[in-house]
């Protein structure tokens, strides 16, 4: 900034040589250790030390080419050199020759990032700026060839080097100057300041303009400024006033525009050239303002004639900007209006002005923006305006360093909007300034900005565009956009492209300020530099400080189109990993112009998710001293993920927010897995050099395929920690290792001839099974505690396993068909080596004996995810593996569970039996305890208990009745199945008072044991007419004959039973007795046609002999009839073996019986049909299923019909009436009929059907489905049978044709009526006889 030895001016100095005595107390920054030096630099004691040259990496300009933010480099009108340097504001008597080494930038705090552009925090803000105090507010503004800040109160003004670096020995303070004449009240506007190049370049000069009384103070040294004493400070000063002010108006901005000059512009749209030197180059004040036709006005009667010419000069200015010196002395100067007025003026340094040309180019603006730009389609809704513009560091025709041009011309990027009352649309231009003339070489849209400008906005937008000139930056209130100015190249593939409208616009992004701070921008500059491509500027932001926007170049070999859009990953990346800074300067939310498909947001969300998993995040470090830091931070970066992922964008899809949770999960097991293994690392024998960590082991083991082989050429020589940077993502895949990596090691060893110890093989389990439950139970537990946390709360899980919902998903990795497999094989290697084991070893298996039950459990989580996940699979072939894994898996998990019993861990196996309701294994280990509490010295050490035998057997029962409370029948049925298949059933019943109900509800829920049914409800309950339903229940699925007699006997003893404890037959009593009596009735028929058939057995050597006797001589059945007699000979085999028929089947094997082959109990087989309708009756299916009931009456008429030859009978003309009466009653519907009539008192029940009523019935497939019977039967099944029927159908039809059998069945039937009913007549005319006879001789005697 300036040297402690450089002087002050002598017009200065010498206006006052004499100086009083001050109080130390006059400076609130000085140091007075040295008088000397305080004589030279009114500051402090510090100085601002020359650093080494290009420490802000400024390049310096050539004479003729502008400066891209519009600032002259005023140096270069100087003798003194124009590279400048950073400023630091050391202590004077600690300065030391070699200073410090920096860099071309302070990078600072980084407050994100991605591979288009940096934006970082610069240390060297004043706190005061960073925290004002209440309502404070500053005006600031930023010079980047000097790398000075000026930031100006209403009442002082601090100066400091922006540039310094944060970690010096020393850090500087700022410059605090008090100014003079300030406001005079806070509601007018703040000062406006400049620091000016002097010939000193670490010092330059100060000027500072009051914009509403135009009061202008200058100081040529920043020590005369920073005096505490007023009067010194005014008289090393030069004063002056803008004049010719109006009433109101106010300074709004000040521009240097010459070595001595500088524009101010007015809110009127004045703008007034002022000098600060005169021709002898002492300090002097003018102002005059430009006027169009180049003549100069000055003074007070100037001022008058500038203001009553006001046509020249009312205007909205956007913006003023210093351009190139094209002569020595003079300075071009570019003014443009909102309304895209430009003018181009040349200043002299003896305060002379000219216009070189003037153009309103409006039209040419809009017609380009209506070409090539993006406006609106109702533009004349929308207000056009020039917001600001900037030279154009290069060329824009040809893209190379801008040349010399002429007097009057330039290159300008000027910032347009289109103002809209809800939105704006902002466009850059790239403009031509030459011979009077405008022309638009481009346009570049800006899309991602569209807000609009607020009309009370502080801070005017304003364009920067950086030396480098492929990028600009657009600074507004509360947001930057950074935009690329490069340009595609023109390809057949852009061309392609450009005429299908899919060609990209330029790169461009906006970054967000936080909306709920004060945040704004108050001042911005481009920044220089030659230490790479890059382009950057820097702003001062209210309430946080100065920061740097730093634009990335293209990568070689990358075109514009690559770098043409802002991806969602990178919107992502951004909000995770600089979200949640203590710096909460930027806003990562988001705006509503940036916006991505579904699809877009998931890929990038998964695709984040797994660069953090892999490490190879470009946002954090792959190698920190701490792993456990390292997988902390890529864990944190994970839940941050999921966080911004759901505020911003809501819901994503259920597969994308599986995986992204899989991800987490798999970083916390890394976590636990690392702690697991530095525990074991820490309690490992240190003096043991042969002794190796078992997970470095499983590492070395694990194949190539699944993880990053160490580079010894890199000094990389820790497997494990190089593991869980580089492979922790592919968990699943070294997993299965730990036991493979068993197997292994025992293999090895008995190769060579090396016997592995107890103790060595026990180690190897335990720490395989530590690491295993160490990386699966806390992904299971991880992911049920955070499925709030990722939308999906909504999923049933226990224990981390979904119970349903896997449809969609990708295959677990926690339960991958190597990882279930390998926890199942490691179970039981475990289980196996602890029954193996000699009790001499137990102090050396207790570790592992403790981690059993962990393994258990995990092998329960494991294959239950495995087998739900392959039964909701697409694939049938899957679902059908998953069916086979889920009975694999019940059975072993019995078993184990009980294993785990036998081995020492009672409690634990009791424990995972409840918590999995694993009723048949709680059976038989409460069993087990329950034994051993009889005997305690059977129960191992660790269960060993001081506790006397009853007082267990007392425990146990109890714990056996509280599990019939807590888990109902499950239990129940559990218990008492297993005692009874265990031939316990005594017990059951002698201990029945304990769970009485339940043992009661549980026999009347399994028919299977209605026997012992019957017992409990007669010699417990009472209740006999329960223990007569289990009789009869047990009949029903009784096979034999006699048994079942025996059974519906009895149980119509305990009906009887019943009725006498009741003293009266209730409607259920009844209903049983009632149905016990139809089943008896069913039994006696079977048993009569049996004995029918006894004579004929006789003659057979063996069963199956007499099956075939039988059918021989009583089968009736057509030989087309293939279905019925396959039926038939079913039936047979039953009958002969005293099996039980079905009712059904006993109807059909009555009537297909033949009665020629009858030679004993002729009067049965004429009864055939009668008892087959007394069995139909017995059924009592008319009201039940009356279809069924219909097909089998059908069955039963329809035979009975066919019996005879209705066509023989039929012809009567050669017979006699007794001959056809004869045959007549000599039918099987005469027969049946007379029966029926005699059953029923003349009075039958039901109607006999007409014969024509049941040709249809049962011989089409769609007949015989409306009877229940045969709804599990095959149509192929059913098919050969209707064609049976259909046969005895065409039978029946030909007796209906031929021997009218329709007409004369009715007088048949009545015929066996009458019949019946003379003999009950004569019968009882017999009986009245005999009684007459007896009363005779009763008298007689």
């Amino acid at each position: 900034m300036f040297s402690p030895e450089a002087t002050v001016p002598a017009s200065l100095v010498s206006r006052n040589t004499k100086r009083r005595q001050r109080n130390p107390s006059d400076d609130s920054v000085a140091l007075r250790h040295n008088p000397k030096r305080l004589r030279r630099s009114g500051i402090n004691a510090d100085t601002f030390e020359p650093p080494p040259p290009k420490t802000n990496g400024h390049v310096k300009h050539a004479q003729n080419v502008p400066y891209a933010n519009g600032h002259a480099d005023g140096s270069s009108q100087r003798d003194a050199a124009s590279d400048t340097a950073s400023l630091a504001i050391r202590n004077l008597a600690s300065r030391k020759p070699q200073r410090e080494k920096r860099g071309s930038r302070n990078e600072g705090t980084v407050l994100t990032k991605n591979e288009f552009y940096v934006v970082s925090q610069l240390p060297t803000t004043p706190d005061r700026l960073q925290a004002p105090q209440g309502s404070e507010t500053w005006r600031a503004e930023i010079y980047n060839h000097r790398g000075f800040a000026l930031a100006i109160s209403q009442e002082y003004a601090l100066i400091w080097r922006y540039t310094q670096d944060s970690t010096s020995i020393e850090p500087s303070k700022p410059l605090k100057i008090k100014l003079l004449h300030p406001p005079a009240n806070a509601r007018q506007p703040l000062p406006l300041g400049m620091l000016v190049p002097t010939s000193i370049p670490e010092e330059p000069s100060l000027l500072v303009v009051m914009p509403a009384s135009g009061k202008i103070t200058y100081w040529e040294s920043l020590s005369s400024a920073a005096s505490a004493d007023s009067g010194r400070q005014k008289q090393q000063c030069a004063q002056g006033v803008v004049g010719g002010m109006m009433s109101g108006e106010v300074v709004t901005s000040i521009i240097e525009g010459e070595p001595h000059g500088f524009a101010l512009t007015l809110s009127s749209g004045r703008v007034a050239h002022i000098t600060i030197g005169d021709l002898q180059g002492k300090p002097s004040i003018t102002t005059q303002y430009l006027r169009g036709d180049g003549t100069q006005s000055v003074g007070v009667f100037g001022g008058l004639k500038n203001i009553f010419s006001s046509a020249s000069w009312r205007r909205d200015i956007a913006a003023v900007r210093a351009g190139f010196s094209a002569h020595r002395g003079h300075r071009q100067l570019v003014v443009a209006t909102s309304k895209g007025e430009f003018q181009i003026w040349d200043l002299n340094w003896n305060g002379s002005q000219s216009l070189l040309c003037e153009i309103d180019g409006k039209a040419d603006l809009l017609r380009s923006l209506s070409e090539g730009g993006d406006v609106f389609q109702d533009r004349h809704d929308h207000q056009f305006e020039v917001l600001d513009f900037t030279f154009s560091p290069t060329d824009l025709e040809s893209k190379g360093p801008i040349r010399p041009a002429a007097k009057g011309d330039c290159q300008l990027w000027v910032l347009t909007t289109l103002r809209g009352r809800d939105s704006s649309q902002y466009n850059i231009l790239g403009l031509i300034l030459a011979a009077g003339s405008l022309t638009v070489n481009v346009v570049h849209p800006i899309s991602c900005y569209k807000s609009p400008l607020s009309s009370d906005i502080q801070f005017k937008p304003q364009i920067l565009v950086p030396e480098k000139g492929f990028a600009a930056f657009i600074v507004f209130e509360k947001s930057v956009v950074l935009i690329s100015l490069v340009e595609v190249e023109e390809s057949p593939s852009s061309q392609l492209k450009l005429e299908a409208h899919t060609l990209p616009d330029p790169f461009q992004d906006s970054i967000e300020y936080n909306k709920t701070k004060p945040y704004r921008n108050i001042a911005c500059a481009a920044e220089t530099t030659d230490a790479d491509n890059s382009s950057s500027c820097v702003l001062m932001v209210h309430g946080f400080g100065m920061i740097r926007f730093l634009a990335r170049p293209m990568q070689r070999n990358q075109s514009a189109v690559d770098r043409a859009t802002v991806t969602a990953a990178t919107k992502i990346e951004q909000a995770v990993f600089f979200g949640n800074m203590p710096q909460d300067l930027l806003d990562f939310s988001g705006r509503p112009e940036i916006s991505f498909s579904q699809d877009q947001i998931e890929r990038a969300a998964e695709d984040v998710s797994d660069s953090i998993l892999k490490g190879v995040s470009d946002y954090i470090p792959r190698e920190m001293p701490s792993v456990e830091a390292q997988l902390q931070r890529r864990a944190a970066a994970l839940g941050d993920l999921i966080r911004h992922l759901r505020q911003r964008y809501g819901v994503l899809g259920r597969p994308t927010k599986w995986r992204l949770l899989w991800d987490a999960e798999k970083m916390a097991a890394a976590q636990k897995l690392w702690r697991t293994y530095q525990t074991n690392q820490n309690s490992a024998p240190k003096k043991d050099k042969s002794y190796k960590n078992f997970l470095a082991e499983v590492v070395e083991t694990c194949s190539e395929e699944y993880k990053t082989e160490n580079q010894p050429e890199k000094f990389e020589t820790d497997g494990v920690r190089h593991y869980f940077i580089n492979d922790i993502w592919r968990l699943e895949c070294l997993l299965p290792y730990t036991d493979l990596t068993i197997q292994e090691l025992l293999e090895e060893s008995a190769e060579n001839d090396v016997e592995t110890g107890v103790t060595t093989h026990a180690r190897y389990i335990s720490e395989a099974i530590e690491y295993q439950v160490a990386a699966l139970e806390t992904a299971f537990n991880f992911r049920e505690a955070n499925l709030r946390s990722y939308d999906l709360s909504r999923e049933s899980m226990i224990d981390g396993v979904l119970l349903q919902g896997y449809e969609g998903l990708d295959e677990p990795w926690t339960s991958t068909g190597h990882v279930a497999a390998r926890v199942k094989d490691l179970t039981e290697r475990a289980l196996r080596f602890l029954d193996d084991a000699e009790e001499s070893d137990e102090a050396v298996l207790a570790r592992l004996t403790k981690n059993c039950p962990r393994q258990i459990e995990l092998f329960n989580r494991t294959q239950i995810e495995q087998f739900r996940w392959l039964k909701a699979h697409s694939d049938p072939e899957m679902r059908a593996t998953g069916v086979a894994l889920q009975e694999q898996y019940f059975d072993l998990r019995k078993q184990w569970f009980v294993w785990l019993a036998n081995v020492g861990c009672g409690d634990d196996a009791l424990r995972l039996a409840q918590r999995y309701e694993d009723m048949d294994a709680l059976v038989e280990l409460v069993d087990f305890k329950r034994t051993n509490a009889q005997n305690p010295s059977a129960l191992p050490v660790s269960d060993h208990v001081d506790v006397a035998p009853d007082v267990l057997l007392q425990k146990c029962d109890e714990e056996i009745v509280s599990f019939f409370a807590k888990y109902g029948n499950p239990w129940a049925d559990a218990y008492f199945s297993w005692h009874i298949e265990n031939n316990r059933a005594g017990r059951i019943l002698e201990q029945s008072p304990m769970y009485q109900k339940a043992l009661t509800a549980f026999l009347r829920r399994k028919p299977q044991y209605a026997k012992l049914r019957w017992i409990n409800e007669v010699v417990a309950e009472r209740n006999y007419l329960a223990a007569a339903e289990s009789l009869q229940q047990t009949s029903e699925r009784e096979n034999k004959v006699w048994n079942k007699k025996i059974e519906l006997s009895m149980a119509k003893l305990t009906l009887l039973a019943a009725t006498q404890q009741t003293h009266l037959q209730n409607d259920v009593t009844k209903k049983v007795l009632s149905q016990t009596n139809r089943s008896v009735a069913i039994i006696t028929i079977q048993e009569d046609l049996y004995n029918y058939m006894e004579p004929t057995l006789r003659s057979a050597i063996d069963a199956d002999a007499e099956a075939i006797l039988v059918m021989d001589k009583f089968k009736a059945v057509s030989a087309h009839q293939h279905f019925i007699s396959g039926c038939m000979k079913r039936n047979v085999a039953h009958l002969v073996n005293r099996d039980i028929i079905e009712p059904e089947d006993l109807i059909e094997t009555l009537i297909y019986m033949d009665a020629e082959g009858a030679e004993y109990y002729d009067d049965y087989i004429d009864r055939r049909f009668f008892l087959a309708l007394q069995i139909l009756r017995h059924l009592n299916l008319q009201k039940s299923d009356p279809a069924r009931h219909q097909l089998l009456e059908a069955a039963i008429w329809r035979r009975c019909y066919i019996q005879d030859d209705w066509e023989s009978i039929n012809r009567t003309e050669d017979k006699e009436e007794e001959q056809t009466v004869a045959e007549t009653e000599r039918t099987m519907l005469f027969v049946t009929a007379k029966e029926l009539f005699k059953n029923d008192n003349l009075h039958p029940t039901t109607a006999i059907p007409p014969p024509t009523s049941l040709l249809p019935l049962g011989t089409s497939l769609p007949s015989l489905r409306t009877s229940s019977r045969y709804t599990a039967f095959q149509d192929s099944d059913l098919v050969p049978l209707a064609k049976d029927l259909e046969h005895e159908s065409r039978i029946l039809m030909a007796c209906i044709q031929r021997g009218r059998l329709e007409e004369v069945y009715v007088g048949v039937v009545e015929a066996a009526r009458e019949r019946l009913k003379n003999e009950m007549e004569q019968e009882a005319e017999e009986g009245r006889r005999e009684l007459e006879v007896l009363r005779g001789m009763k008298e007689k005697g």
